[in-house]
């Protein structure tokens, strides 16, 4: 049940941070409906056992909203760290926000796509890195770069995509 619980406020965050509001208020509906029917599986309680249930509650609640002080504050970075920036940061972020899926890209293919010299890269690469804009991973000889979900707001923020 644990279990449940956890995976359930992590998708209820994701939700919040991440996917229109309609489907963060169907997942409420859920919740709600479950919580409910665990009501109704408990039975009689005592009001011993349904003070430890409404403080489980107000813990969970808790434990959301510091998780999305922690999505917020993440946001907040990138942004102001990224508004310090030049204009081959933009290249990559365009290039990356720009590229199919948000999933990855390869040093060589990023080089390829913004015409950046490999020192250009490394150097705004470093700041967009520090920012908290984009993850890297090295896969053999390959660094892969991928965009972090604060990194993906932030360029749907600044170059939204046409949703028609």
């Amino acid at each position: 049940m644990q279990d449940y619980v956890t995976e359930y406020r992590n998708k209820c965050v994701n939700l919040w941070t991440d996917a229109p509001r309609d489907e963060l208020h169907d997942a409420m509906n859920i919740l709600e409906r479950a919580f409910a029917r665990a009501e109704r599986t408990l039975g009689n309680t005592n009001e011993r056992e349904r003070t430890i249930c409404q403080v489980g509650r107000m813990q969970g609640i808790l434990q959301v909203f510091k998780q999305l002080i922690r999505e917020e504050s993440k946001d907040a970075d990138v942004t102001e760290l990224m508004d310090r920036h030049d204009e081959n940061v933009d290249k990559i972020m365009q290039a990356m926000h720009g590229h199919e899926g948000h999933l990855n890209m390869r040093h060589a293919e990023l080089l390829r796509t913004t015409g950046l010299s490999k020192d250009d890269l490394s150097d705004a690469m470093g700041h967009i890195l520090m920012a908290g804009a984009m993850e890297c991973y090295r896969m053999g000889k390959d660094i892969l770069y991928v965009l972090t979900k604060a990194g993906r707001r932030y360029c749907e923020k600044r170059w939204p995509r046409d949703k028609t």
